[in-house]
C-alpha cells in the first residue's frame, strides 16, 4: 500500500510540474511531501535511464544520496548529466557549460532544477517572460536565485529550439517553470 501511495504523490508532482512547464512563470504549489520537495520533483522526473549532478553553494552527500536513492538515477559531471540541480540559488557560471542540445535532437539539452528561497513574493529577481503558453507577458519573482545565472539562462536559450528549461522551487514547494521556448527580460 505504501508504494502505491508513493506512486499517487510522484504522479501528482509529474503533473504539477507539466503544468508548470506548459504555463511559464505561473506559480503552482506541490502537495506536501514527506521527504522535501526537491526529492518530490526528483522523483517525478528522474529514473535509472538518466543522469543528474547537484552544484551550487547547497550541495552536500545527503542531498545528492538522497536523489539517488529516490531515483536511482546516476550521478555525472554537470555538463554530462540530463538534469542539475543547483542548491543555493547560484550555479557560480557553471549551467554555461551545460547542455543545449542539438538541432537534431533539442529535447537533449539539460533541465536545471533551482532550489530558491521564495517564489512570487515581494522581493527578488524580477522577470518578465514571453512566449507559448504566455497570452502576452508573465511576470515572476524569485527570491535567491543569482541574476548571472538568469542572463546565462537567456543566452543559452537564445537560439530556440537550442536551449535549457529551468524549474525552480522554493522552501515552501511553490514551483515555476521556463521553459527554453521563453524569452526572459529582467525587470527592475
Amino acid at each position: 500500500m505504501l508504494i502505491l501511495e508513493k506512486n499517487k504523490i510522484t504522479l501528482r508532482t509529474f503533473r504539477v510540474l507539466m503544468n508548470s512547464m506548459a504555463n511559464p512563470g505561473m506559480l503552482v504549489k506541490l502537495d506536501p511531501q514527506p521527504q522535501g520537495g526537491i526529492i518530490a520533483v526528483c522523483a517525478a522526473l528522474l529514473d535509472h535511464e538518466v543522469g543528474f549532478s547537484v552544484i551550487g553553494p547547497g550541495a552536500h552527500d545527503d542531498l545528492i544520496n538522497g536523489i539517488y536513492e529516490e531515483t536511482k538515477s546516476e550521478y555525472r559531471r554537470s555538463d554530462l548529466a540530463d538534469y542539475v540541480i543547483v542548491a543555493g540559488g547560484s550555479s557560480s557560471g557553471g549551467i554555461k557549460s551545460l547542455c543545449r542540445g542539438t538541432l537534431e535532437f533539442p529535447d537533449s539539452g539539460t533541465t536545471v532544477i533551482y532550489m530558491v528561497g521564495e517564489l512570487g513574493l515581494h522581493s527578488g529577481l524580477k522577470l518578465a517572460l514571453k512566449g507559448p503558453g504566455i497570452k502576452t507577458e508573465k511576470e515572476l519573482l524569485i527570491g535567491g536565485a543569482d541574476v548571472k545565472d538568469i542572463m546565462d539562462a537567456k543566452e543559452m536559450n537564445s537560439e530556440f529550439p537550442l536551449g535549457i528549461d529551468i524549474v525552480f522551487i522554493d522552501n515552501e514547494g511553490i514551483v515555476a517553470s521556463i521553459p527554453r521556448s521563453s524569452s526572459i527580460e529582467l525587470r527592475e
